[in-house]
């Protein structure tokens, strides 16, 4: 089974200007058993050198696995987030908690993904951030044919245009207009054919610092069906059984 986009994803990330608290909420949404949330974060702060320690937790109390973020050191972060449901667990609120509560944009997009692995162990992560240019992006090594990478930037400047890099392609973004912050989400075009090295961003109108984090996401593995003995090879076990 390939990895998809689940139809409960929500339409739009979490769009909260100046968010002067240390928590922010999702609205409900409700992932099917058997899937993999990607949380993906951008926070934009008006100035703070200091990077925010930032974590993630559903409306149950499950907390989700950190998987890559970064602090440019001026305005924005960005990190990724992973929580697998086995079980479906009903209708969810996703909270993010910042260490840092002055006043900031926060976005969140959660992603729920089919056809993943359970364990996203060993997957390959991105992170990068930039003080003065136009290509918010990275590298990933991704690591198992079929997985597909997922990515997001804080941009520290509004609007921008974003022209995603061959391959790429964006999923979500929105411009915060109040805090001078935009907030982008991409993805791989198509699912990884031959696991290694892959550039993945964009290229934008403004020069800016910017803060970029990218995972990549495990696919399923099905097991091979069992080879037939064929025609010839079972009539020889039959004779033999027959004998016994």
């Amino acid at each position: 089974m390939a990895i998809s986009q689940d139809s409960s994803t929500p339409s739009a990330p979490a769009e909260l200007p100046d968010v002067t608290t240390g928590t922010s909420v999702t609205a409900s949404f409700s992932p099917p058993a058997g899937s993999l949330v990607v949380a993906q974060v951008g926070i934009g702060y008006f100035a703070t050198s200091t990077a925010p320690a930032v974590t993630l937790a559903d409306s149950l109390g499950n907390t989700y696995t950190a998987k890559a973020s970064k602090y440019d050191g001026l305005f924005d972060y960005a990190g990724i987030f992973s929580f697998y449901y086995a079980t479906a667990p009903g209708s969810i609120t996703l909270t993010v908690t910042r260490s840092i509560a002055a006043a900031a944009g926060v976005s969140i997009y959660p992603v729920v993904l089919d056809g993943c692995a359970v364990s996203q162990s060993g997957a390959g992560t991105g992170a990068a951030s930039g003080t003065s240019s136009t290509t918010p992006g990275g590298s990933v090594t991704t690591t198992q044919a079929g997985s597909l990478v997922l990515f997001t930037a804080a941009i520290g400047n509004e609007p921008e245009t974003l022209t995603p890099d061959s391959g790429c392609t964006t999923s979500q973004s929105w411009s915060d207009s109040t805090d001078e912050i935009t907030f982008a989400y991409g993805q791989q075009a198509a699912a990884t054919v031959t696991p290694g090295p892959s550039a993945l961003g964009w290229t934008m109108n403004h020069v800016s610092a910017w803060a970029w984090a990218a995972l990549e996401i495990l696919p399923a593995i099905i097991p091979a069906p069992p080879v037939s003995a064929g025609p010839a090879r079972q009539r020889q076990i039959g004779r033999a059984s027959w004998r016994e």
